[in-house]
């Protein structure tokens, strides 16, 4: 896109380091509208939408977050952060077919993005399907046995919606299969069952 203007951009910094000021003191209705004037300034600010996400989120106002986020990726649909924080704003408000349609399109576009790969296996574990998330991180620990996050996927889709036992023993053994890690073995060898 078009280079930022540097006189502008120093102008919208100062002003996000003011919002982020009013939101440490809690004064977030007064930190929203900080945010909300740097992009009125600065409509190509990925940045300060993407900071006025986390806000609205923390303050509980997910459904702004989501908008806010979406805006943020029209702007630059090449930055893999966005996808795992519009997934996760929409998982946290119960929109899981969403949120794994926006880990799909970042994965799309970031296929070796692993957070965006994670966050695509908890929301298919969400939506009960595990099937996939099994082959999926079958596939995955085939390629990298030492992926722990593969190896927690595949205990969760195997035992995840089972009982709490049941869980915690597919957890254990995937943990007692990391391969070349003597500190971990050993503190798994002392856990009780």
């Amino acid at each position: 896109g078009e280079l930022r203007d540097p006189r502008q951009a120093l102008v919208s910094l100062r002003r996000m380091a003011d919002a982020d000021r009013l939101a440490l003191h809690g004064d977030v209705p007064g930190a929203i509208a900080a945010y909300r004037e740097v992009i009125a300034g600065e409509p190509g600010s990925v940045d300060a939408r993407f900071r006025l996400a986390q806000i609205l989120r923390a303050g509980g106002r997910g459904e702004e977050a989501a908008h806010v986020l979406t805006e943020a990726l029209a702007l630059n649909p090449g930055e893999p952060f966005l996808y795992e924080s519009l997934g996760d704003v929409l998982a946290g408000l119960g929109r899981h077919g969403e949120s794994l349609a926006t880990f799909d399109a970042g994965l799309a576009r970031h296929p070796g993005a692993r957070s965006l790969r994670n966050g695509r296996w908890k929301e298919l574990h969400q939506l009960r399907r595990d099937d996939l998330l099994l082959q999926e991180a079958e596939r995955a620990v085939a390629d990298d046995p030492g992926d722990g996050a593969a190896r927690y996927a595949r205990a969760l889709a195997c035992c995840g919606q089972g009982t709490d036992a049941a869980f915690r023993a597919a957890l254990e053994r995937e943990l007692r299969e990391l391969p070349g890690d003597p500190i971990l073995q050993g503190a798994l060898a002392k856990l009780p069952g």
